[in-house]
């Protein structure tokens, strides 16, 4: 018998316009153009998952700013998320 996988459901589209808008040494503010029917957001920092955003939030203030950052949008279903949003980069010569 062979095995089984599920594929993925992409069934949501993926944030657009990630984009890292004000930063220190500490703390970094992400903006991204929403998706209509998200539930919410999963947020990552240097590929690793630091956070959960709501469906109509546009932004996210990061205390600990890390150098890179990516967003998933979800449905309802958990099952059911986007492909990751573009990658924004904190700047390391402002703040």
């Amino acid at each position: 018998m062979f095995p089984f996988f599920i594929n993925p459901v992409f069934a949501i589209d993926p944030p657009q316009d990630l984009a890292v808008v004000s930063e220190s040494d500490r703390s970094a503010t992400l903006y991204w153009s929403g998706v209509a029917t998200a539930e919410g957001y999963n947020l990552y920092r240097d590929d690793t998952y630091f956070a959960t955003a709501s469906g109509t939030a546009t932004f996210f203030s990061d205390p600990i700013a890390g150098s890179s950052y990516y967003l998933t949008s979800f449905a309802s279903d958990p099952r059911e998320y986007s492909l990751k949003s573009n990658r924004a980069m904190l700047d390391s010569n402002s703040g």
